[in-house]
């Protein structure tokens, strides 16, 4: 009888244990907060964020489509770059294995980027607790990659599917400061599939476009940059407006790094110009490596004036390594 006893006993507290543990889990699963699920088709509108001084944030109006099953990210917003009050029109866009960036009607290969699930990041994401995002309660799940990349995204603390803010971080990893972001406020959030023509990338975008055949002209431009490069080659330069405007915006930003120097240049271009390439460090992307790249200074005008120069507004150039020559 005591063993029966006992084995009643034994079996009582495994039950007990096992009561326990469910109402445990059940508890745990009504209190942690559960990853949203974001709709993978949807349009908004959109306050597009550039962040690369946290004292000078840049806010700019636009538009937003997305549709996963078509592989498919189209992000526009207008924006002012520098000191003339023109918006400029930006658009990137993803589909399937290809990208490419409109700036002011220019398109340029955005080096090969496919299309990326932009709420992949959740599958790995930890809650942030409650925040407000232009006066809407949210709840923010970020992914902290080791790289020094950082995703987050406040959701609607009503709705878990609607998307209030999205971030993109760069981060210093030894530090933790961050070095800046770019994301979207949306806006009129409005799931559901998409036109698959909102997608298509324009036949131009895979040209050389050049402007008439011009003339060879010694001329002189200028470069602000650091002391450890003073070539031109995969660098932008411009003429003295051009140069004026950039640094104006730069130093206005405080986004100039390492550039403490202006360098005068004598050079020979040729005239017969090719499409604007934006060049940072060692890497260009678009135009090409046999035409200088030129645009009106911030890109005014159709195509950024590619073929008009202006005494006016200034001019920028762009000089790709496989296009230079030195005499």
């Amino acid at each position: 009888t005591n063993n029966s006893y006992n084995s009643m006993k034994i079996q009582y507290f495994f039950l007990v244990l096992l009561v326990i543990c469910l109402v445990t889990t059940y508890i745990k699963a009504q209190t942690t907060p559960q990853v949203p699920k974001l709709a993978e088709a949807f349009k908004a509108n959109i306050t597009y964020l550039e962040l690369f001084n946290p004292k000078f944030p840049i806010k700019s109006p636009g538009h937003v489509y997305y549709d996963k099953s078509q592989e498919g990210y189209r992000l526009n917003w207008n924006t002012f770059i520098g000191i003339y009050p023109t918006r400029i029109n930006t658009t990137t866009l993803f589909h399937g294995d290809t990208s490419v960036t409109f700036y002011s009607d220019q398109c340029m290969d955005s080096g090969g980027s496919p299309f990326y699930d932009l709420w992949g990041f959740l599958y790995g994401a930890t809650s942030g607790g409650r925040s407000e995002v232009n006066g809407i309660p949210c709840d923010i799940w970020y992914h902290e990659y080791p790289f020094g990349v950082n995703y987050t995204v406040c959701v609607d603390a009503n709705d878990s599917s609607i998307p209030i803010q999205y971030l993109f971080t760069l981060f210093d990893e030894e530090t933790h400061e961050s070095q800046y972001s770019i994301g979207i406020d949306f806006k009129d959030f409005s799931p559901g599939a998409q036109n698959p023509q909102i997608f298509d990338i324009p036949e131009y975008c895979f040209k050389n476009i050049t402007c008439q055949s011009g003339d060879v002209e010694k001329m002189q431009v200028l470069r602000f940059h650091s002391d450890d490069y003073w070539g031109l080659e995969n660098k932008n330069s411009a003429d003295l407006i051009g140069d004026t405007s950039f640094m104006c915006t730069t130093l206005s930003f405080d986004i100039h790094g390492y550039d403490t120097l202006i360098s005068l240049i004598d050079v020979q271009y040729n005239t017969t110009w090719g499409q604007y390439s934006f060049c940072n460090g060692d890497s260009c992307i678009g135009g090409n490596d046999f035409t200088v790249g030129h645009e009106v200074t911030e890109g005014i005008g159709a195509f950024g004036s590619q073929c008009n120069v202006s005494q006016t507004l200034g001019n920028w150039y762009s000089t790709r390594k496989g296009g230079i020559y030195w005499l």
